[in-house]
């Protein structure tokens, strides 16, 4: 299994508020959290994880270490930590927000990857990789105790993205987007041309992705209907879509201007607008970092073959 720029083959903020008193309580249900966006992105170290604010300003790099390759950021529900992949010891890992207290998620043998948090923050899924033809989606807390095969049998599923609501996991399997209902195990397709990167609206009712097929492109599902929308209409390919967690705006991938970089658009497609110039970086993996509203979280996340950089596939 591959990611490409054409072929996903082969291979979440919660604003939690306690009102003190019974003042405003619909208010502080409202309360919005500072906003900004985590990423991957070449540099002179190699492949690290940054973030930047939403206008481009205040560009950060959060993980360091010469030849070695972290990346594929997610970052938690209240936006004080940040799950990602790394080359060190442990291939998932956590830290601050600001980079810091950086420690392994001491996970069973194989390989864990496309990170996403639960809405309460006290789980994470992820893809564990223990073989060729076995991929599985787990859960597991954010140290890596009680983890969790949410299928119970060898199978080929990948990317998985949790629901803002909590009650479901959309996930890649066999080159279609699927949900599973978390509280009953059924399965079901969504997507059922090439595509990938689900990622959730602020609602859980819909699911953004990049679809293969001609110029690859971002487009949005329904659910329950599976009523379809287009949003990207570049001859460039775009993938990668992240929702924010307020609903308002999609962040993607892009070769558009030639390097692979960030672009954010409203979330009908319209008002497109690079994240950064930050030279001739390649940059992939967005994740908005804080920003939502209660009960608002999003997901989906992208494993990126490095040493390639066949990064917008989903």
């Amino acid at each position: 299994m591959q990611n490409g720029l054409r072929n996903p083959r082969g291979a979440c903020l919660a604003v939690v508020v306690i009102c003190v008193t019974l003042v405003s309580p619909v208010s502080a249900l409202h309360a919005r959290a500072a906003t900004s966006i985590v990423f991957d992105s070449s540099s002179v170290d190699g492949f690290g994880v940054f973030s930047v604010q939403p206008d481009g300003s205040d560009l950060r790099q959060l993980t360091r270490g010469a030849g070695r390759i972290s990346g594929e950021p997610a970052g938690s529900p209240d936006g004080s930590r940040i799950a990602f992949i790394s080359e060190r010891d442990s291939h998932m890992w956590t830290m601050d927000s600001d980079g810091g207290r950086q420690r392994p998620v001491a996970l069973p043998p194989g390989k864990g990857r496309h990170p996403s948090w639960s809405p309460d923050g006290q789980r994470l899924a992820y893809t564990r990789i223990a073989g060729w033809f076995d991929q599985r989606v787990f859960t597991a807390t954010p140290d890596g105790r009680e983890e969790r095969d949410i299928f119970n049998r060898q199978t080929m599923a990948i990317q998985p993205a949790w629901s803002p609501d909590g009650g479901a996991i959309a996930y890649w399997f066999s080159n279609k987007l699927l949900i599973v209902d978390l509280e009953s195990g059924d399965t079901r397709v969504v997507v059922a041309v090439p595509a990938g990167s689900p990622t959730w609206s602020a609602n859980s009712r819909e699911l953004a992705y990049a679809r293969e097929g001609g110029d690859q492109d971002i487009f949005v599902s329904d659910v329950d209907t599976r009523a379809t929308r287009r949003l990207t209409h570049h001859p460039a390919p775009d993938g990668n879509p992240e929702w924010s967690r307020d609903g308002t705006s999609i962040a993607f991938v892009s070769t558009r201007d030639g390097l692979i970089k960030i672009y954010i658009m409203d979330s009908d497609g319209r008002n497109v607008r690079r994240l950064t110039n930050n030279g001739k970086a390649h940059e992939t993996h967005p994740s908005w970092l804080g920003g939502g509203t209660l009960p608002v979280f999003a997901a989906g996340r992208m494993w990126l073959q490095w040493g390639l950089l066949r990064t917008l596939a989903r």
